[in-house]
Order: C-alpha cells, then sequence, then structure tokens
C-alpha cells in the first residue's frame, strides 16, 4: 500500500514541473475562474483537516500518514492557484486555519480522555507549524518551478 501511494505522490510531483497545458495548469485556470468558491472549499478543507486529524499519528498505518501527506500537497497546490506569490501570506493563512480546525476539534472532544492526552505542548506546535511550513514549502516550490518555466514556454 505503501508503495501505491508513493507512486501517486511522485506522480502527482511530475505533473507539477509538466511544460504543457496538461499536469495542473486547468485546475489553476478552474481556481481563476471560480475563486470565491475556491477560497471557500479549500479554507474549509483546512478547518476540516485541522478539526478531524489532529494529532498527527505517526504510530498508525504509514497508509495514514500518506494520505495525510498528499491531501496537504493537494491544498499547497490549490492555494498557489489562489495565492500566486506571497508564500508569507500561504504559511499564516493556513496556520490561522489549523488553529480554528484544532479550536474546533477541542469543543468537539472537551473533557474526554484521550484529547487531554492529545493536548500536550509537542503535539499541537507540531500540528499548527509543520502543516504550515508543509504547504508553504509546496507553494514555494511551484512558484519556483514556474518562474524557471517562463522563458521555455
Amino acid at each position: 500500500m505503501v508503495l501505491f501511494y508513493s507512486i501517486i505522490m511522485i506522480t502527482n510531483i511530475a505533473l507539477l514541473f509538466k511544460k504543457d497545458d496538461k499536469g495542473f495548469k486547468p485546475l489553476y485556470k478552474k481556481i481563476k475562474e471560480y475563486e470565491k468558491v475556491s477560497k471557500m472549499i479549500v479554507y474549509l478543507y483546512f478547518v476540516f483537516f485541522g478539526c478531524f486529524l489532529f494529532p498527527l499519528s505517526f504510530s498508525r498505518d504509514f497508509s495514514f500518514i500518506f494520505l495525510q501527506i498528499m491531501g496537504y500537497f493537494y491544498l499547497g497546490v490549490c492555494f498557489y492557484g489562489l495565492e500566486r506569490e506571497n508564500t508569507l501570506k500561504v504559511f499564516s493563512k493556513v496556520f490561522v486555519l489549523n488553529i480554528i480546525g484544532l479550536i474546533c476539534r477541542i469543543l468537539l472532544e472537551w473533557g474526554e480522555s484521550s484529547m487531554m492526552k492529545a493536548l500536550t505542548i509537542l503535539n499541537v506546535s507540531i500540528f499548527i507549524i509543520v502543516i504550515p511550513i508543509f504547504v508553504a514549502l509546496v507553494h514555494r516550490i511551484i512558484i519556483e518551478n514556474q518562474e524557471s518555466l517562463k522563458g521555455e514556454i
């Protein structure tokens, strides 16, 4: 299963570096065409992921971890369609949306012992810092790639 998810992830990363109109370019066009709806969907996904994927558990099956990585990868790609220039703005938005999702999760499960065990400073800080860094990194890689391809297209 890990091999399957690895192949999918590598294929999707390869799509970022395609020079023709295939790959993610049609997605970027649709995101720009329906910008308000796209923003709402991406923002709600981040809140949803923040609410239901906390805490990040690395003791589970690796396929679950790959699914999380792919989900955040796609959201990073979608964020490039929304915010083409400013990676710091992407980081701050993802940071805030993750915190909102985490607050929703805390309100949902307040008082349960499993939630109280998961609310450690280490878990919360990893969750609200690593995910925005990953999404901002995906965004930055796409920006660098698009800038390097401008002269070739």
